[in-house]
């Protein structure tokens, strides 16, 4: 057997591990699998391409895994080992990093190591979203916006990249009381640069809903062209508004009138308007097929929580709402909150929580991911 089959048997394994939640022992073989390609050198590495790229994703998947478990440290130690093995990756290696400092609570020393990145190349916009969006991470939205600003301002950038800068404009202007008119400048500002950013409508219309600029969020409501999706959100305008009575009925109207089966959009939707009408058995079959499919979004896995905690089935719930926290925390800007404990789903998964009907007991077991040091009361 050649070294890379040998190689991808070891990377095969580990994501087998990782797929039974099981990350010590992908830990363990990917720790040892990165031993074995370092060993062989860097020039025999480079000459060998299949090599050097299966190097870069087994070390890219092991990180990501180290900061989930909160290793931090043997993460920032093979992140700053691959400087010398993968010589064109040194500016993502260095922010990746500095990115893992900032988490792990050396702020400032990661903080300053990206700034110096900036002053060595002061036209990488991806080096100032990540100084910005470490800023973001810490709630320092002062420091912050600027930062973004600046990025968003770099002309030689491509305007796809720009509407990443307005995207993390975005989100700081979200978290913030007052600035729903920034936020939602900036968001059409990407959406002009980058059509795709339009998808982003549903989280706009919840930001304005959190906030209570129920006008406007109606306004956004009349330019959702899918069905499902309008009449969620008239029905979390209205339930946000005090009108649940009504809000029933919009959220009643979806699942009466639109088939579940065959769905092409909408389906968080969907499943969430099951799970407020206290229905999970019609949200789990919507969701789960998708989830199964590697269709995984953050909230999604959230919604499918949720659904098992109604059905009182509480390690099923525990289980998709610790992928929900994996997947917000390693999202781009995070979709996690820091709290004691750790980490916590963020707003919009705390605020459904509270809406909907879930057994005590089961609550009781789930606080953890959306109460601030429930594990320590």
């Amino acid at each position: 057997m050649s070294d890379i089959e040998k190689y991808l048997d070891l990377q095969r394994a580990a994501t087998t591990h990782y797929r039974a939640s099981e990350n010590t022992q992908g830990i363990q073989i990917q720790s040892q699998l990165v031993e074995d390609m370092l060993s062989l050198g860097p020039e025999a590495i480079h000459n060998q391409p299949r090599i050097e790229a299966l190097l870069k994703d087994v070390s890219s998947q092991l990180v990501d895994t180290l900061r989930w478990e909160g290793m931090y440290q043997p993460a920032i130690t093979l992140q700053e080992r691959l400087e010398g093995f993968l010589p064109e990756s040194l500016d993502l290696l260095r922010m990746g990093a500095a990115n893992l400092r900032i988490e792990g609570g050396e702020e400032e020393a990661g903080l300053n190591q990206l700034r110096i990145l900036t002053e060595n190349d002061p036209d990488n916009l991806w080096i100032w979203i990540s100084l910005g969006a470490g800023y973001l991470w810490l709630a320092r939205y002062a420091e912050a916006e600027p930062i973004f600003k600046h990025a968003a301002g770099l002309t030689n950038a491509r305007k796809v990249d720009r509407a990443v800068a307005q995207k993390y404009l975005y989100e700081l202007y979200a978290a913030q009381e007052g600035r729903t008119a920034d936020a939602l400048a900036a968001w059409r500002e990407g959406y002009r640069l980058d059509a795709k950013m339009r998808q982003m409508l549903p989280e706009v219309i919840r930001m304005l809903i959190y906030w209570r600029e129920f006008d406007q969020a109606n306004q956004m409501c009349a330019k959702e062209s899918d069905r499902v999706r309008k009449l969620f959100y008239q029905g979390l305008v209205l339930a946000d508004f005090g009108n649940m009575k009504e809000a029933s009925g919009f959220w009643r109207t979806i699942l009466l009138d639109i088939p579940s089966v065959g769905l092409h959009a909408g389906q968080d939707e969907y499943a969430e308007a099951c799970i407020r009408l206290v229905n999970p058995s019609m949200a789990i079959p919507v969701l789960e097929p998708l989830v199964q499919a590697d269709q995984l979004n953050y909230f999604r896995l959230v919604i499918l929580g949720l659904a098992w905690a109604q059905k009182q089935s509480t390690e099923r719930a525990a289980w998709y709402l610790r992928h929900a926290l994996r997947v917000g925390d390693l999202a781009r800007p995070r979709k996690t909150r820091p709290a004691p404990q750790g980490r916590i789903l963020d707003i919009y998964a705390r605020l459904l929580y509270y809406d909907i009907i879930v057994n005590p007991e089961v609550r009781a077991a789930l606080d953890v991911f959306f109460i601030p040091s429930k594990d320590q009361a």
